[in-house]
């Protein structure tokens, strides 16, 4: 029968590492039979002299419109249940991000800002010193293998069936920043299609709940702040799309509610 792949080709690498990874994923529960309905594509193999690695394409859409559609509380919990699954999994992995990295990145992202928009450079350093403070207030966790960049579009949803993809930034850290990832582009999205930045906050709050209720009340601090700095890198994120921009200022102002309300 006829077969589809997705290849992804490295630069600077073989493709092994990455082809490794997904296999170690699917290995460990996310295969094609996985009882749960939860998996990755099933990696195929390397083509070493293209530095490619190859998958199998998957059926389905992204959820990104599922989530806003009638069925998105539904799919959310879902979500929040299949993200859970890789968490537990614990896999191994040579990489880490700490909330210091995620820091450094903002950081960075802010200073684009302000060149482009010098009349909020004082705007930009408070909200920045809130958000160091905000992640200073995280608890400290050993961590897990986590996708650390997980948000609707790296989710199919087939069915019965969840594909969790792309997991070229899989790390060691905290649970808690995918969901909030996760969250905070659930909640642009929401400001940008409908102007209005709580219009999908019943998924919010089911996504929420039902990762805390999985992974215990210690980590909904940590959700809540990475879903604030995810808004704040956001900020950034939409000076760079035209069909975002008229976003920009709004993502700042409700990145400021949030940390004077710590919400």
């Amino acid at each position: 029968h006829r077969v589809t792949l997705i290849d992804k080709v490295r630069a600077r690498r073989s493709g092994n590492e990455g082809f490794r990874q997904l296999q170690t994923i699917w290995n460990a529960g996310f295969d094609v039979q996985s009882a749960d309905g939860i998996s990755v594509p099933e990696p195929v193999g390397v083509i070493s002299e293209f530095k490619m690695w190859c998958q199998r394409k998957v059926p389905g859409e992204t959820a990104t419109k599922l989530l806003a559609g009638p069925e998105g509380v539904t799919l959310a919990r879902r979500i929040a249940e299949a993200i859970h699954k890789l968490h537990r999994a614990n896999l191994p992995t040579e990489r880490a991000h700490t909330m210091a990295d995620e820091l450094r990145i903002l950081r960075e992202c802010f200073s684009k800002v302000a060149a482009q928009r010098p009349e909020w450079v004082g705007r930009l350093a408070r909200l920045m010193v809130a958000c160091e403070k905000l992640g200073a207030s995280v608890p400290s966790t050993n961590g897990c293998g986590i996708h650390r960049d997980f948000y609707s579009s790296q989710v199919i949803v087939d069915g019965a069936r969840l594909w969790l993809i792309d997991f070229d930034l899989f790390c060691l850290g905290d649970p808690g920043l995918d969901v909030g990832n996760f969250l905070g582009h659930v909640r642009e999205q929401a400001l940008r299609e409908r102007g209005d930045a709580k219009a999908l906050r019943e998924v919010e709050r089911v996504m929420e709940n039902r990762f805390v209720e999985l992974s215990g009340e210690r980590t909904r601090a940590a959700v809540r702040a990475y879903t604030t700095l995810t808004l704040a890198r956001h900020v950034y994120l939409s000076t760079q799309f035209a069909e975002r921009v008229h976003t920009t200022e709004a993502l700042l102002e409700l990145c400021e509610r949030r940390v004077d309300q710590r919400p």
